[in-house]
């Protein structure tokens, strides 16, 4: 399988900043060694419409990692965080901004990924419109 745009993607440094300061108020530690595997998974959903057992395959393959590992580091992503991720986001993003911002649900990591990476879509999709969605190309390399 080719992986096409993923790559581009995940290394483009404005797409990364913009990430890290969406989930800056989420309380994650940008230089903990899971924090880039789970900015990748949320950027990575933001931009298509992949399954999360597809993408953490398609992050994994990237990251040189099976993808159990790769999951491992995005749970302790969000174990590390000194509230849950839902309680951070509606604290930094939904409870007192007065605008219809959608509310984040407990849930588990799957949940957690899809979410933050739909909120992370719009944000750049309304504001900074630079990429399609990545696409899978089924022809061997």
């Amino acid at each position: 399988m080719i992986i096409d745009k993923i790559d581009k993607l995940l290394n483009d440094a404005e797409i990364n900043y913009l990430c890290d300061l969406f989930l800056a108020n989420l309380g994650f530690d940008r230089v903990s060694p899971h924090y880039r595997h789970f900015r990748n998974a949320v950027i990575l959903a933001s931009r298509g419409f992949l399954r999360p057992a597809e993408m953490y395959t398609l992050l994994a393959e990237c990251a040189g990692i099976d993808r159990a590992e790769y999951v491992k580091h995005l749970k302790s992503a969000l174990a590390t965080l000194p509230v849950p991720v839902h309680d951070a986001y509606n604290s930094a993003y939904a409870s007192e901004s007065g605008l219809d911002t959608p509310i984040m649900r407990e849930g588990d990591l799957d949940s957690a990924v899809l979410f933050l990476g739909t909120v992370f879509m719009y944000i750049i999709v309304s504001n900074y419109p630079k990429y399609g969605l990545v696409t899978l190309n089924n022809q061997q390399k």
